[in-house]
């Protein structure tokens, strides 16, 4: 009996070491995604491509660099923001728009000034801006993504 009694409690506490060693490897894990996110932004509304192979070779950074010159009245963008890697995420859906992931640059200035150019009031473009924040983070949408948004609030 005090053979199982001492097992039973080698095993409690083998249990309680590796459940606070994965605690602390999904915070790691979460800091990481959050460190990769920091300098992406989500943008939405954004049209799709019609054809499968059109979808396939879409230029995601041309399309940030057309917006930013055309709709928000950067010149030059294409030589100022630096974006590192642009592409959708989510599954193609007909009649739905996948938003664009945009990481820029390690220079976190650029994110920022594209930020606050759709975020000034004079900006009339219907589309949504967000920052990219692990879903982990996110415990309601409101609570933990600030959400930039060129239409006028209500």
């Amino acid at each position: 009996m005090a053979s199982q009694q001492h097992t039973f409690e080698t095993i409690s506490k083998d249990f309680d070491k590796i459940r606070a060693d994965n605690k602390s490897m999904s915070d790691e894990v979460v800091d990481l995604k959050t460190r990769l996110m920091r300098n992406s932004l989500l943008f939405f509304n954004f049209d799709e491509e019609n054809t499968f192979d059109d979808r396939k070779h879409e230029n995601c950074t041309n399309k940030i660099h057309k917006f930013c010159e055309k709709d928000l009245a950067m010149s030059g963008a294409r030589d100022t923001i630096r974006i590192d890697r642009a592409y959708r995420i989510g599954n193609y859906e007909t009649g739905s728009k996948r938003p664009l992931v945009v990481r820029f640059n390690y220079n976190n200035q650029d994110k920022l000034t594209v930020k606050h150019k759709v975020m000034d009031p004079s900006c009339k473009v219907g589309t949504r801006v967000i920052e990219q924040i692990p879903c982990e983070i996110q415990t309601s949408e409101e609570a933990h993504t600030i959400n930039f948004t060129s239409t006028p609030r209500r």
